[in-house]
């Protein structure tokens, strides 16, 4: 049982003043006795490794690391994972509030907090967690017995706890999960299909959804439910990557440059899945989109020279000769004795009869490479 007036809080929010804020009107409401700061994800996981704490109100959206990405350390974690969190935002979007709603968080906040809702908000989740709902107590029960290996108990636990919340996508969700698990999958797609029946914001089963369909071969379901998922909330990138590398193999190139321009628009900063795509492009002979992927992942990280070349070669092949000699260039002046920019540079100036531009570049290769042998038949040809 946790006590309200004397259990330890760690608040995590990258602002001080809101740190302070939190801080104030809890003490002004006689609730914790110990409360600890944090000004990051990563900051605030150090601390929970070194004490015990009973409720963590972390702020949504902060540097280094981000409040979704602690929750997810939080409840991958058997020491933490049941203890209550309180998630706070100032980004009231439709995306952020479903994704919190989606997440296995206690409750949320947004911002600017009012001693009345933080008051309220923290009584409504520790009442819940001092005296769980009958649903909650079969949900844990249901994990345990997961976790011991025994999925079919842990279907009827799953079972009892739709009985007392009939309408819940997340219950409807595991219950799918676990049936997956036993590899029957047409009574997991009936689970999922109900799911997103009652929860229109249910993105992840539409996730699910889509790599069923996919595994299913039904590939028109598939971009279906991708489509509604990554609408709703685009957490997982990744699987459109595969969803449209599938797609192209198909020859259904059209679908699948849609879904990677999907995956473009929702990546931010993190390009790891753009390259993926462009990388699928490639394969599938589609230059122009692979050039356009890998343009946005050079413009973002300037240093990928490696990439640069690859979409030199790219412009060449398409005979963009002139965009394609600026990134030879750039790849040449910034990376040390890169042979293979300097050979294009000096094919790509014979064809145009630039003798001594030609002269210098592969004098370049061959003080590195003296036996470099295509260098040396250039040469000559090149006298």
């Amino acid at each position: 049982m946790i006590d309200i007036e004397n259990m330890t809080i760690l608040i995590v929010d990258d602002m001080e003043s809101m740190r302070k804020s939190i801080r104030g009107m809890l003490k002004m409401l006689h609730i914790g006795k110990t409360i600890r700061h944090a000004e990051n994800g990563k900051e605030g996981w150090k601390i929970l490794n070194e004490i015990p704490v009973d409720l963590a109100i972390i702020d949504w959206n902060m540097p280094i690391m981000k409040g979704i990405e602690l929750l997810e350390l939080i409840r991958n974690d058997k020491r933490f994972r049941d203890m209550p969190v309180i998630m706070i935002t100032a980004e009231a979007e439709k995306k952020i509030v479903v994704e919190a709603a989606e997440s296995d968080i206690d409750g949320y906040l947004l911002k600017p907090l009012t001693t009345q809702s933080l008051d309220e908000r923290i009584h409504s989740v520790i009442r819940l967690a001092n005296e769980p709902a009958k649903a909650t107590a079969h949900l844990l029960k249901a994990r345990d017995y997961e976790e011991q290996g025994d999925i079919t108990q842990a279907i009827q636990e799953i079972k009892e706890a739709l009985k007392e919340r009939p309408n819940s996508s997340r219950i409807l969700r595991k219950l799918g999960q676990l049936y997956a698990m036993k590899d029957n999958d047409d009574v997991a797609e009936k689970c999922f299909l109900k799911a997103v029946a009652v929860n229109s914001q249910d993105a992840i089963s539409r996730y699910i959804l889509s790599e069923l369909y996919l595994k299913k071969d039904n590939l028109a379901a598939a971009v279906k439910y991708y489509d509604q998922a990554i609408a709703i909330s685009p957490r997982n990138i990744a699987s459109g990557v595969d969803l449209g590398n599938t797609l192209m193999k198909r020859g259904m190139g059209t679908q699948a440059l849609e879904i990677f321009q999907k995956v473009l628009m929702h990546s931010g900063k993190n390009l790891v899945h753009v390259e993926k795509a462009a990388e699928c492009c490639l394969e599938a002979g589609e230059h122009g989109h692979a050039r356009k992927l890998l343009e946005s992942v050079i413009e973002a990280n300037p240093e990928r020279y490696d990439l640069m070349y690859k979409l030199a070669t790219l412009c060449e092949q398409d005979g963009d000769i002139d965009q394609a000699l600026t990134y030879y260039r750039d790849v040449d002046e910034h990376t040390e004795d890169n042979l293979e920019a300097k050979m294009r540079l000096a094919k790509i100036y014979s064809a145009m009869k630039k003798v001594y531009v030609v002269d210098d570049y592969l004098k370049q290769v061959l003080r590195i490479d003296p036996d470099n042998q295509e260098a040396k038949k250039m040469m000559r040809e090149n006298l």
